[in-house]
């Protein structure tokens, strides 16, 4: 690499199976950490949260990278995963009226910023029940329609 070629952009050589992995891992993480949090004071839950924002988002990611869509055009939605929901590939997931409606909320109460920054702003943030459900679900049906479209074909016919 010479002096004048950019450096990639963090993620944008990652494969989809890669991110499904990443996503996995985060939703991991978000169910070991909320399991001990149960009684402690709400805003030290912002870890599990930010962990379930983010798998969330990384799932969306795979759906619309399975969708066709590039790492760049991924990354244009911003975080923004009310407008990542009204894309075609994620539409064709078939989400819960509730998880659709759940995505929009979050970005309308910025919370993806408020998990990280805000501990004051506790009213601005789901409910960690809400989160392991929007979670599943995404976690589900991306996980599905990667097995699906990575399956093999049978051969000979």
């Amino acid at each position: 690499m010479n002096d004048q070629t950019p450096a990639p952009y963090p993620g944008e050589t990652a494969t989809v199976e890669e991110i499904l992995v990443l996503a996995n891992q985060y939703a991991l993480a978000f169910r070991t950490l909320v399991n001990p949090l149960h009684g402690v004071a709400d805003w030290t839950r912002a870890p599990a949260g930010l962990c379930a924002i983010h798998a969330i988002e990384l799932y969306l990611a795979v759906a619309l990278r399975l969708g066709g869509l590039c790492s760049k055009q991924v990354r244009s939605f911003q975080h923004d995963l009310g407008t990542m929901t009204e894309h075609e590939s994620i539409a064709a997931l078939g989400l819960r009226k509730k998880t659709s409606d759940h995505l929009k909320t979050m970005k309308q109460r910025r919370e993806y910023l408020v998990v990280r920054y805000a501990p004051d702003m506790k009213d601005a943030r789901s409910e960690l029940t809400r989160l392991a459900a929007t979670l599943k679900e995404l976690a589900e049906k991306v996980g599905h329609r990667f097995d699906a479209q990575n399956a093999p074909t049978p051969s000979g016919s």
